[in-house]
């Protein structure tokens, strides 16, 4: 019986062993109940200021902060008259002279008081399922506006002296905004 035992006891423990560690799930990035915030290459960033606002039947959320003394960033999500609010729209740069009711333009910027410094977006035709934005709610009287996203940047344009990462990630994104 003994020995049956200890060969048990050693399959047990070499199955335990086996098995991989999964780490605890994030907690969500603190915010106001009017914000943008994301996880920035895995950091979360609440923005400090936001703009939201319509041009044309186009929909715009511009967000951003003080990124040092010289230099801002700022996310800017833009969302075409044509698109589907109840679905989930695939984010990627595109022809805007074609109609395209699932897709949404998402570029994060890097400026300073002389012009733009450099940009990450992905362009058309390289988003891929992981690069996303949902609607949660919309409400056209009060312009209240909802939602979640993610994506994962593909081009990256910024000047060589600004110091920005080689490749950006934003993950566990949300907003909601009201126009002013």
């Amino acid at each position: 019986m003994k020995p049956y035992l200890s060969i048990l006891i050693s399959v047990l423990l070499l199955q335990s062993c086996d098995k991989e560690v999964v780490p605890p799930p994030l907690l969500p990035c603190e915010h106001d109940d009017f914000h943008v915030s994301f996880r920035f290459n895995g950091s979360c960033e609440t923005q400090v200021y936001t703009d939201f606002s319509k041009g044309g039947g186009d929909l715009y959320i511009v967000s951003g902060r003080t990124y040092t003394e010289e230099i801002a960033q700022f996310l800017s999500i833009s969302l075409l008259k044509e698109s589907n609010l109840n679905d989930t729209l695939w984010i990627e740069a595109f022809d805007v002279t074609k109609s395209f009711t699932d897709r949404v333009i998402v570029t994060y910027y890097y400026s300073e008081s002389s012009g733009l410094s450099g940009s990450f977006r992905i362009p058309s035709g390289q988003g891929t399922k992981e690069d996303y934005l949902i609607i949660d709610y919309y409400n056209s009287d009060t312009t209240i506006l909802e939602g979640r996203f993610q994506c994962k940047f593909k081009e990256r344009s910024v000047a060589s002296w600004v110091n920005a990462p080689d490749s950006l990630v934003l993950t566990d994104g949300s907003f909601k905004v009201m126009m002013e």
